[in-house]
């Protein structure tokens, strides 16, 4: 069987969170939990699930969360000019966890499925898969000034670093939205 993605959330904070999952073997309820989310962190730090498994049975998985920088991505936009840059998610987390000046006042364009956080809070993510499932990685956004669209949406957000987010933990990032666009999903959903 292949990997799955899961809703995982944590009591404490009424926040949920996706991660992918495995089959650890052929044994029913024995998963293992691939990645957790970058910049995530919940308190206390562990967050737990339910697995439909199939043929009826679930398994619960649990995942201790914890902060997370990103690691440089193989190439970087070049920023500058008047109008939008479109960034892969992994892109603009790098370059905002790294206080990159060119960044501040530009606007951006990225694209990704909707995830909730809290209350009205609101992501762009984007899941990134390396060789396999196995190191599936989701990168996330919060977006700033535009209404929550359905979960599980996609989307392609307008808008502008704020600057000072992402550079120290919990390295959460957030745009200040223009525009929010729901689009169809896009042929390959994985950056």
């Amino acid at each position: 069987a292949g990997a799955t993605t899961v809703r995982l959330s944590s009591a404490a904070d009424q926040v949920e969170v996706i991660v992918a999952v495995s089959p650890l073997s052929d044994m029913p309820g024995e998963l293992i939990v691939m990645a957790p989310p970058l910049g995530v962190r919940f308190d206390p730090p562990y967050a737990s699930g339910t697995v439909v498994m199939g043929a009826g049975t679930t398994a619960t998985v649990g995942i201790a969360l914890v902060e997370a920088e990103a690691s440089a991505p193989t190439s970087v936009t070049t920023l500058g000019g008047d109008g939008p840059v479109d960034l892969a998610l992994e892109e603009m987390l790098y370059l905002a966890q790294s206080g990159e000046p060119a960044l501040e006042g530009q606007p951006v364009v990225m694209t990704g499925f909707v995830s909730w956080g809290a209350g009205d809070d609101w992501y762009v993510t984007r899941m990134q898969i390396g060789c396999c499932a196995a190191d599936a990685m989701a990168y996330r956004v919060l977006v700033n000034g535009a209404e929550r669209p359905p979960r599980d949406q996609w989307v392609e957000v307008t808008g502008v670093h704020v600057t000072g987010t992402g550079v120290e933990p919990p390295y959460e990032v957030e745009l200040d939205a223009t525009e929010v666009v729901e689009i169809d999903a896009p042929r390959q959903t994985y950056e």
